[in-house]
């Protein structure tokens, strides 16, 4: 599950970094509760998005995420 969430992360974080600047018009600057959270919730996102591809695809996940 560790690797899944290490391989998951930064498409996670990149993804919200591209949300955020088309709504906004800027590039995130924040101070340390903002990236706090960021990776709160991207360290949340990411081991869901690995536990859902687990479940879905049972051992062929290995294939894919490599947990």
């Amino acid at each position: 599950t560790s690797f899944g969430i290490y391989f998951a992360h930064s498409y996670i974080i990149s993804t919200l970094k591209m949300v955020y600047a088309n709504r906004t018009g800027h590039y995130f600057h924040g101070g340390m509760l903002p990236f706090l959270l960021l990776g709160i919730f991207a360290s949340a996102a990411s081991l869901g998005v690995v536990v859902l591809i687990q479940t879905v695809f049972k051992k062929h996940s290995r294939y894919i995420i490599g947990s």
